[in-house]
């Protein structure tokens, strides 16, 4: 948790006084999906997002991801899946891509810590195929308010392309969790990513909203 917060203040600093992060794009990212719990163990989850950029006025990217979920333990859980991208720079193309997540999580229902690491493979038709790994540490804590339960959260993730050892993107959120009604959760976020770009870094800026119903 201290690595964590050194981090945050470390990419802080970074995003401000470092010369080669430049401004580049605001967007807007939806996710809308359905989970269902077949079983106390397993869970299977359906997911679409859609992502917006170039100052809010252009699709750029669509994904479609199924996701078996596996609750080890309380503290673990294990994720198998699939997805598949259509994303735009001049033109359109495709990526298909398998993954595995394993998720640790300390604390409690106060305060609590998740470490998800994602082993990924991303086939692509006109590049070389990827090998990545991300790792996504969040902090979140619940609080009652005006009768209703909240889960504001900060969390850091990085992309690491393992074929051509960088470290391709580092995102920063803050956000807040909620049920909107007894099936659909709800969220709520801010991000802030730097993308590798040869010698420099982009910056995105980004708002996004999920909305899962849940069954």
């Amino acid at each position: 948790m201290q690595f964590r917060l050194l981090s945050f203040i470390l990419f802080l600093s970074l995003f401000f006084h470092y010369p080669g992060y430049a401004a580049f794009d605001t967007q807007y990212w939806t996710n809308i999906g359905i989970t269902k719990t077949l079983s106390p163990k397993y869970k299977l989850d359906f997911s679409e997002e859609i992502k917006w950029g170039n100052n809010y006025s252009e699709m750029f990217l669509h994904r479609t991801d199924l996701n078996l979920g596996i609750n080890i333990s309380r503290k673990l859980k294990v994720a198998f899946a699939i997805k598949q991208i259509n994303i735009k720079s001049q033109v359109w193309s495709q990526i298909r891509s398998s993954y595995i997540d394993v998720q640790f999580t300390l604390g409690n229902e106060k305060l609590q810590f998740k470490d998800r690491n994602r082993f990924e493979y991303l086939m692509r038709k006109a590049a070389k195929n990827i090998y990545r790994y991300r790792n996504k540490g969040t902090l979140s804590t619940n609080i009652m308010l005006f009768g209703k339960n909240w889960t504001p959260y900060i969390a850091e993730e990085i992309f690491y392309d393992i074929n051509i050892d960088i470290l391709k993107f580092n995102r920063l959120y803050t956000g807040i969790q909620f049920m909107l009604n007894k099936n659909i959760k709800t969220d709520l976020f801010y991000l802030l990513e730097h993308k590798k770009n040869r010698s420099s870094y982009l910056t995105h800026h980004i708002l996004g909203t999920t909305l899962r119903y849940q069954f």
